[in-house]
């Protein structure tokens, strides 16, 4: 039986693209998902804060944990085994002017400082849920850096379950605690898709 014409077109171009799928080196592939412009990482102001949500895919832990071009596919392979029960993010909240940081901001006492502190330490994951088709979930993991200021932005560590469906997910933060209404930041699946593989030693 004959295949239209336009079907022809879809497989030929699925082939095509499966076919040249890139591959990066491990500092290269660093790169790529840090560019906003590549899907994995979208940055939003609301208010007076900026939000910087990053998807890190397993390839993207173990690149920035081991921080070299020769990593053996061994070691690769078993480190990402042991990173496939949760999906992982970075999240970065800054105030947007860099005037100060989210410690400090909209706070006016020492008092008011230490309660903000706590709050991150051990409640911010309270108002985090990840929305992925028709789950709604929880943070696994959240870990607030402590990082005595020396950046303008603090930085939180998530882990959610893996949901049920591969779609676009969507992290809701309620920020009433820092002043701002609801954030969403959005990950699409295209772009979880279009992940490249890195290049490994001795391939």
């Amino acid at each position: 039986m004959n295949m239209p014409k336009q079907q022809v077109y879809w497989v030929l171009l699925l082939c095509s693209l499966l076919a040249c799928r890139s591959e990066y080196l491990p500092s290269d592939f660093l790169s790529y998902a840090n560019d906003p412009t590549n899907g994995l990482r979208t940055v939003k102001r609301v208010g007076g804060l900026e939000f910087d949500l990053l998807y890190q895919a397993p390839a993207y832990i173990i690149a920035n944990e081991l921080r070299t071009n020769a990593i053996a596919p061994e070691v690769f392979k078993s480190r990402r085994e042991a990173l496939t029960e949760l999906q992982y993010y970075r999240l970065k909240i800054g105030v947007a002017d860099g005037s100060e940081n989210i410690t400090t901001y909209g706070v006016t006492d020492v008092g008011g400082q230490q309660d903000r502190l706590y709050y991150l330490s051990y409640h911010f994951q309270d108002d985090l849920r990840l929305i992925q088709g028709r789950d709604t979930l929880r943070a696994s993991f959240c870990h607030f850096e402590r990082n005595y200021d020396i950046a303008p932005h603090r930085t939180f560590m998530l882990a959610f379950p893996r949901g049920q469906e591969p779609v676009d997910r969507q992290l809701l933060l309620d920020a009433t605690e820092l002043g701002a209404g609801p954030v969403k930041l959005k990950i699409t699946q295209k772009a979880i898709d279009g992940i490249p593989d890195i290049k490994l030693q001795h391939q």
